[in-house]
């Protein structure tokens, strides 16, 4: 029915509803931050393999050189487009480190090889590329070839933009 000002008005029940606890984020499995830093160098890294495709090794330093350049060049529009662009490369590069271990690509690989060769006749085989892979596995060990590979990349890039610099100053 209708509405009668005088009457009191209905019971409601209250309830009191509460959200269901957040999940606690997972730790950042990025192979490479998405920093500053790493934008310009990745900058530098897509320029030089792009112009190691297109023109070999001379454009591509060149185009290394160029890129790491742009990208340090904070009030310019080339600068942002570079650094969008590196920013895309380095969440491509996580994502794909990302299926890697979701779905144990490398994993899969190295037991296909494993399978291949653990018959008779590739022993000798075997044991080559077992010695091959602990060497190599000993080596990343002391080295550290992706943080290596990183801090490279970065030192080359910030050089690469100094002389680049110092050549349109001159």
């Amino acid at each position: 029915g209708f509405v009668n000002p005088g009457a009191a008005a209905p019971r409601v029940n209250h309830f009191a509803l509460q959200a269901e606890p957040a999940a606690s984020p997972s730790p950042s499995v990025a192979l490479v931050m998405a920093t500053e830093e790493n934008k310009v160098a990745m900058s530098g890294v897509i320029g030089g393999i792009a112009g190691l495709l297109l023109g070999g090794v001379w454009v591509g330093a060149g185009l290394f050189a160029v890129g790491s350049y742009l990208a340090k060049k904070d009030d310019s529009d080339v600068s942002k487009a570079l650094k969008a662009v590196s920013g895309g490369g380095i969440e491509a590069l996580n994502f794909g480190a990302y299926l890697n271990d979701k779905y144990s690509v490398t994993g899969k690989i190295g037991g296909a090889l494993d399978d291949a060769l653990s018959s008779e006749s590739n022993k000798e085989a075997k044991g080559y590329v077992d010695s091959f892979v602990k060497t190599l596995e000993n080596a990343d060990k002391e080295i550290g070839f992706l943080e290596t590979f990183g801090k490279i990349a970065t030192a080359g890039a910030d050089l690469a933009s100094q002389v680049v610099e110092k050549a349109v100053d001159i």
